[in-house]
């Protein structure tokens, strides 16, 4: 349907489907050597970004986060299998994905850590997860898999995370309208038929 390059951190495309629309909107937030100030701005766009989404759309909000969430199911929004413990990035993360009613779906899978992790410092040093995919709380439970894919041959010190959705809809049930019953044998009537 579109795409909107909104800066050099932020684009959004949507998606017609049937059902739902879908929105993506990929993000590159600062690193931790940026200030406060400058991520607040980067988060500020991205919820301006989001209100060109309808509720009824399935939103997706993924990329590098520069944040560490953690393992530690502070809200709804974060499941118990982040991997290791959150920074202030990660908690600036996470109070965006409550006020946005969104939930970091790579959070909510048991995955070894393998599995986990998106990103590996230059000589393998270090490994963390900072990158994130993350859903309108409406539609997390269609996601059925989210995993990363290390050692993906991509040419990038990020590895790419994968997840499947399937949105089914719910068949609304009408309240059931008896059929008004008509005693067609009275067509027979020659009384009837005379009087009208």
């Amino acid at each position: 349907m579109g795409y909107w390059p909104v800066n050099e951190r932020i684009i959004l495309c949507k998606f017609e489907a049937k059902s739902f629309n879908i929105v993506i909107m990929q993000v590159h937030a600062p690193t931790s050597d940026y200030s406060d100030e400058e991520i607040e701005a980067f988060y500020e766009d991205v919820s301006k970004t989001l209100k060109q989404a309808k509720s009824s759309d399935v939103v997706i909000v993924m990329g590098d986060f520069n944040a560490k969430v953690g393992n530690t199911a502070m809200s709804k929004s974060i499941g118990r299998y982040g991997l290791g413990t959150s920074n202030e990035r990660g908690e600036r993360m996470i109070q965006f994905c409550e006020q946005h009613d969104v939930s970091v779906i790579n959070t909510h899978f048991k995955q070894p850590k393998r599995r986990l992790y998106t990103w590996t410092s230059p000589g393998d040093v270090t490994q963390n997860q900072i990158d994130y995919l993350a859903i309108n709380s409406r539609f997390k439970n269609a996601v059925s898999k989210c995993k990363t894919y290390p050692g993906a041959d991509i040419g990038s010190d990020h590895a790419p995370v994968i997840m499947k959705i399937n949105v089914k809809l719910k068949i609304p049930r009408r309240k059931s309208t008896k059929a008004a019953k008509y005693d067609v044998s009275q067509l027979k009537n020659e009384e009837l038929q005379r009087k009208s």
